[in-house]
């Protein structure tokens, strides 16, 4: 099985990158565009953007976003919630219960 062909992602999807005027939304700010899997522009929209359901929506239909693209966004948006907060601790050097109560803090998150 091949990697979905890689496409230009924003690549930092965030309220202050947005802009809305006249019913369009337009984006701001391509320092860390780049060639990649559209389920990471995906997943940090969702993570990062309080969209409404209709919004939201809305973003999986510009997108052109088929079921398997969804999939991966949401799996990408899993490893940004824990995975990424859990290694920031474990090199962090705390100790066990500290860095243990941090860990705990992140995972109700990831399941939103």
């Amino acid at each position: 099985r091949t990697s979905p062909a890689p496409v230009w992602c924003h690549g930092d999807l965030k309220p202050s990158n947005l802009r809305v005027h006249a019913g369009s939304v337009w984006l701001l700010d391509f320092d860390r565009a780049r060639q990649g899997d559209a389920g990471w522009d995906l997943a940090c929209a969702m993570d990062r953007l309080a969209l409404s359901t209709a919004a939201r929506q809305a973003l999986l239909v510009g997108y052109r976003a088929t079921p398997s693209l969804v999939v991966r966004a949401q799996l990408f948006r899993l490893v940004w919630r824990v995975a990424l907060p859990l290694s920031v601790v474990a090199a962090s050097n705390l100790p066990g219960p500290t860095a243990f109560s941090l860990a705990r803090a992140h995972l109700p998150r990831a399941v939103e």
